[in-house]
């Protein structure tokens, strides 16, 4: 039996999943309790899949057992409620079932019998074949899953070009010339040039080509917000931390206070050559430690106090929100504006212990978001594909962004706080920050309304747009010449791009805007030609001095693999790289052979990474929700009349 199978190749990995939920269970509410006891709400049917009704209370019996298992240590797929119950649906249909039996022995196996199941079963407020049926229908899911993804294979022809990409390697010679290089020589632009270079550009975002620079001035969505913190470094000094509790303290993480010493020698006599000293680590007593002890453990607390503030003005910011229902486009109702609490009134209030401290931005997208101080860096839930970071969070706002139903984060609204995010700097182990914010504007992408904002911007980019026309205009030279010399000679010759170039090494900065010493850059040096030390294959995305090269070194290879008839000369290649403004001259040394009797021995490895690639796209698509749904044959269930719903 496969099945049986599956539970014997994964007997270790349960093995801790059903250790983790019985310590976790003791800490888990009622999570059935919680879903809404509305018989009408229930029995409503939602839809149609695989030709059979199906009604609210259906999706709700998958929450509780996708929520019950989450607690129990199965990670909960990033799927929607109503998808996962359509997947359960369709593993039904194929034909995939466990039965409690099957289930209830395996897990005797691995220590858990029936009256520890019993026990389980009352700390969860489940029955224990309500268990066995939750733990049934997510194994019979994911087998499902890998009975289908069996189908996966790579074909002979298949190993043999994944296996040329990730092996064969080419020799080359490089040179970069830089757009930054001819900036001295591009002239001041006229007023005229700046508007029609604005014109072009200013109803469209940055987004460079694979040949061009493509300039943008368009803004992207912004937001503007405010938001509250405590700065656990800054209450520090306001934290005492008694004897008992740094004892309690050391004794809880003794682990942490240890010193390396020296070990006795025991070098013979005999031996002429010293030999290195051995060190072992060595427990430190409470004594020794206490004023390393003391800092931790006043730091720890100071985490904890910071965060319990926050937490304690989270929760009045969100009071006048408690009861606002979700509209028809899934955000809240806004409360009366005279109940929503101004964020400096609540500074204030709350800094009668510690300090709160009140921030407000102009508007700024996402990028903008990210690079603030902090806050920036924060999100909201445990690392991994649930997880929500603070640009993303406060850019989902009302007017800004659509919500879908069930959605695992709300959206926001103008001025409703949102959940308390965490920074995980500074140091700690775990949460080290805590932050609540509100969004109080919004901008939807649009134009600039006139050229005045983003002027030094349009002069700026003006003027590398030059730049990197006239490098251009010397690579192409410079590889014209290396397809009948070669590179080396070439630039040999570049007299004049030679004199140039050190010129403008000669003007580059030494010092930046903030006044600290920049790293000076050698244009002549950057021209080589030079030889990258590194095992150059077709997907190799960096290449010094050129930086990351895109779909560059495919072109390269490809020139290589060109028959002499049709490319004669030297092989050289000529690569825009409008990322790093620079222009490339690539000239192909050797192409390396590739022999069959390699390619048999790293058959394998080259098939399973294969298989790795193409098992999480496969994933991907296999729980996406419109695929899901169109497997299932959905249907939505017609929509009630309004004095119905009433």
């Amino acid at each position: 039996m496969k099945f049986q199978r599956w539970f014997r190749e994964n007997s270790k990995i349960l093995m801790v999943v059903i250790m983790s939920l019985l310590l976790l269970a003791f800490l888990v509410g009622d999570v059935v309790q919680s879903m809404t006891s509305n018989a009408n709400m229930r029995n409503e049917v939602r839809g149609e899949a695989f030709g059979v009704s199906y009604r609210v209370s259906d999706v709700q019996r998958v929450y509780a057992d996708t929520s019950v298992l989450e607690q129990m240590g199965v990670r909960r797929l990033d799927v929607p409620d109503e998808e996962m119950f359509l997947l359960y649906r369709e593993s039904e249909e194929l034909g995939v079932k466990l039965s409690r039996e099957e289930v209830a022995n395996t897990l005797a196996k691995q220590g858990v019998d029936r009256t520890a199941l019993a026990q389980l079963a009352h700390k969860l407020t489940r029955s224990p074949d309500a268990l066995l049926d939750a733990f049934a229908r997510q194994v019979a899911l994911q087998q499902a899953v890998v009975l289908q993804g069996d189908a996966i294979h790579a074909s002979q022809p298949r190993l043999e070009r994944a296996f040329r990409d990730q092996r064969q390697e080419i020799v080359l010679k490089v040179s970069a010339i830089e757009a930054q290089a001819f900036l001295d020589g591009v002239p001041e632009p006229t007023e005229e040039e700046l508007l029609k270079f604005f014109d072009e550009r200013k109803d469209r975002l940055t987004e460079h080509g694979e040949s061009e620079l493509k300039f943008g001035y368009r803004y992207e969505d912004r937001v503007q917000l405010e938001y509250l913190t405590v700065d656990p470094k800054k209450i520090e000094s306001k934290i005492r931390v008694s004897e008992r509790e740094a004892r309690e303290f050391y004794e809880a993480n003794r682990s942490k206070y240890v010193k390396s010493v020296p070990k006795p020698t025991t070098q013979s006599t005999q031996s002429t050559q010293p030999r290195p000293p051995e060190f072992e680590r060595v427990q430190l007593s409470f004594e020794d430690a206490q004023d390393q002890v003391k800092r931790d453990r006043r730091l720890e607390k100071a985490i904890g106090e910071a965060q319990k503030l926050v937490n304690e003005i989270e929760r009045a910011a969100r009071t006048p929100w408690l009861n606002s229902p979700p509209g028809p486009d899934h955000y809240l109702t806004p409360p009366p504006a005279e109940a929503i609490r101004s964020f400096e009134d609540l500074a204030r209030e709350y800094s009668r212990k510690y300090e709160v401290e009140y921030h407000k931005t102009e508007l700024l997208d996402l990028d903008g978001l990210a690079a603030l101080p902090g806050i920036g860096g924060t999100r909201l839930g445990a690392l991994g594909p649930r997880m929500t970071i603070f640009p993303q969070l406060a850019t989902k706002v009302r007017g800004l962004a659509e919500l879908a139903p069930r959605e695992d984060v709300a959206g926001l609204n103008l001025l409703e706080p949102s959940p308390v995010m965490m920074s995980y700097a500074g140091g700690s182990r775990g949460p080290y920050q805590a932050y609540v914010f509100r969004v109080m504007a919004i901008e939807k992408s649009s134009p600039p309304a006139s050229m005045e904002p983003v002027r030094a911007k349009v002069i700026e980019d003006f003027k590398l747009s030059r730049a990197f026309a006239q490098a251009e205009e010397q690579a192409r030279k410079l590889a014209d010449r290396a397809r009948e010399v070669g590179l080396d000679q070439a630039v040999a010759e570049a007299e004049e791009l030679k004199q140039l170039l050190t010129g403008a090494t000669s003007r580059s900065a030494t010092t930046r805007p903030d006044g600290k010493p920049a790293l000076k850059i050698d244009y002549v040096q950057r021209l080589g030609p030079s030889t990258p030390s590194q095992k150059i294959t077709r997907s190799t995305a960096f290449v010094p001095p050129l930086g990351m090269v895109g779909g560059q070194i495919k072109k390269v290879f490809d020139l290589a693999a060109a028959d002499a008839a049709t490319q004669p000369g030297r092989k050289v290649h000529l690569a825009p790289l409008p990322g790093t403004q620079k222009w490339g001259v690539i000239e192909v040394v050797e192409l390396k052979p590739l022999y069959a009797g390699e390619f048999e021995q790293q058959k394998p490895a080259v098939r399973q990474s294969l298989l790795r690639t193409d098992w999480g796209d496969f994933q991907e698509l296999y729980y996406d929700a419109l695929n899901v749904r169109a497997r299932a044959q959905f249907k939505p269930a017609p929509s009630r009349p309004a004095s119905e719903e009433e």
